[in-house]
């Protein structure tokens, strides 16, 4: 059966756990890498021992836009591509499989930050995912926004996000906006079932901000992708 983006990311960590290798590259099925991209994440990596993922600087035009140096922290890296060191793989786990694909590359460098670790892109390194979401990749991916906040906050979290699911339904429609309420409305059940089904002893919400959780942020950028 089709493992999903996690299930299939976790073949070939383990598989590179048992080598030697320092570092690991996980990417997306559509994941086209600019010249020296993966070299130049590398240095990063080498460069700054504290770094335990490294991305590239994602681009979404055709074309690739030119390097430029440096690195910034960020609170993720997208999974269209990602390279790990092997002591924070080795620390904080393997993807979570009960995302599937979506939110799993927001869980792990959330747990990689959590565990000390610094999450960040390399500018000097550019990539392109030509892929799209499709109405039922957009409602998993709403319905793990839920789950991550589940995970990490607990059902008071995760009902917090849902709440935030069904209202955006009827706010779609009078914005004209069908298919994302669509989207939404079809995230529901999913969401509702990573609610009353988690069983994983939850965070202790420690460090959450007061407006919205790393979830609802997640959230607000899956509306973008239907519209």
């Amino acid at each position: 059966g089709n493992l999903g983006y996690t299930g299939g990311a976790n073949v070939a960590l383990r598989d590179w756990l048992g080598g030697d290798a320092d570092t690991c590259v996980v990417g997306s099925h559509d994941l086209h890498v600019a010249r020296d991209a993966l070299s130049q994440m590398k240095q990063v990596l080498a460069d700054n021992p504290d770094v335990g993922i490294a991305g590239p600087t994602l681009n979404h035009e055709p074309s690739m836009p030119e390097p430029s140096p440096g690195v910034e922290d960020v609170a993720w890296v997208s999974g269209t591509c990602m390279m790990f060191r092997r002591t924070c793989i080795e620390q904080v786990g393997f993807f979570d499989e009960r995302f599937h694909s979506y939110a799993e590359d927001f869980d792990i460098c959330y747990r990689a930050r959590k565990a000390g670790w610094r999450v960040v892109t390399g500018r000097s390194s550019v990539a392109h995912g030509l892929g799209t979401a499709t109405g039922g990749q957009a409602a998993r991916r709403i319905a793990n926004s839920v789950l991550f906040d589940v995970k990490h906050y607990g059902r008071l979290g995760g009902y917090r996000t849902l709440g935030r699911i069904v209202v955006s339904v009827p706010q779609s429609v009078i914005m004209g906006r069908p298919r994302r309420a669509l989207a939404h409305l079809a995230a529901i059940p999913q969401a509702v079932r990573h609610i009353v089904t988690f069983r994983e002893p939850h965070g202790n919400g420690e460090g959450r901000p007061d407006a919205l959780t790393p979830g609802e942020k997640a959230l607000d950028r899956g509306l973008e992708v239907i519209v």
